[in-house]
């Protein structure tokens, strides 16, 4: 072997330990059976595996599942802290937010109270799949992706909800209560206020213009004109130290001069992948460095 060769099989390692795609996908019943009987013995090394193969999906999993035991309540602490270092761990949120207000953004509400956007009937099977996820998107919204960001609250979380501030879409249509019919749902820019609110609590820049006991809003603007010169102060530096890259991020308030992360772990946590990845990086160093220098012995002998 050469030595461009074998510097090209260093640089291929080298990218295989740097990029990391996460796996989003759902949690099959059997696994979580399985996964469920080790949780309740205590055992969180299946929470570990999870992390270290990047499956977020089972990690949003146990951090959106009830709690009430003691073993579901540490499997879901412990789900929350490593799932919060694993950078991109919203961009499936992200993009289940832009599915919904693209499937939904010609449905709304009539003078008569009747639903419109949904007269076409379907034709074929994909078409009649397209339907029944935009007839149930629009007669039921819950702003459930929103909550499951504040669910979370980590550093990302708070990043990807800053992005939403400028977002007046509204997803779907809203049930109408006891007296039936519809409601326009809230703009994604008021259900990321109230995400946010949850997560800073009394840290909250808006804190003294929220409503307290459900009362009625005031004026959102000056709401989120507060979130938005947050960010660019001081008080906002925990949560913007390392700007996590998603398909959002480009649209934070501001442009601070703060370095951007793709696979570095949350700041004070630590990363068993990461020191992994490491170990295995100086080993491939050490070796390709050993093999080179045979090469140069060989040939000078």
């Amino acid at each position: 072997m050469n030595r461009f060769s074998l510097l090209l099989v260093l640089g291929v390692g080298l990218h295989s330990l740097s990029a990391q795609v996460l796996n989003f996908s759902p949690l099959e019943y059997e696994r979580k059976k399985s996964i469920n009987r080790l949780l309740d013995q205590g055992d969180l090394s299946p929470l570990d595996l999870a992390f270290q193969n990047g499956e977020a999906g089972v990690l949003w999993f146990y951090v959106l599942a009830s709690h009430r035991t003691p073993e579901e309540t540490r499997s879901y602490e412990y789900a929350k802290k490593l799932l919060s270092q694993l950078p991109g761990h919203t961009q499936n949120i992200i993009d289940r937010i832009e599915a919904a207000a693209e499937q939904t953004k010609d449905v709304r509400v009539d003078e008569k109270n009747h639903i419109v956007g949904l007269e076409k009937l379907p034709e074929t099977e994909e078409q009649l799949k397209a339907w029944e996820s935009l007839a149930n998107r629009a007669r039921i919204t819950t702003a459930r992706e929103f909550n499951e960001l504040d669910e979370l609250g980590s550093i990302e979380c708070v990043q990807t909800l800053m992005t939403y501030l400028d977002d007046v879409r509204c997803i779907g249509l809203d049930p109408g209560g006891s007296g039936g019919g519809y409601w326009l749902p809230d703009p994604n820019n008021r259900r990321a206020v109230r995400s946010l609110q949850r997560i800073l609590k009394d840290q909250s820049p808006a804190k003294d213009l929220m409503p307290e006991g459900g009362g009625s809003w005031p004026k959102l603007e000056p709401i989120l004109q507060r979130f938005k010169q947050w960010w660019l102060d001081d008080a906002s530096k925990p949560w913007r130290g390392t700007i996590y890259k998603t398909s959002r991020s480009h649209l934070l308030p501001g442009t601070p001069d703060v370095p951007r992360a793709t696979d570095a772990a949350r700041p004070g946590l630590e990363s068993p992948r990461r020191d992994t990845q490491w170990s295995i990086l100086v080993i491939l160093c050490l070796a390709t460095l050993a093999a080179v220098l045979g090469v140069t012995k060989l040939r000078r002998g």
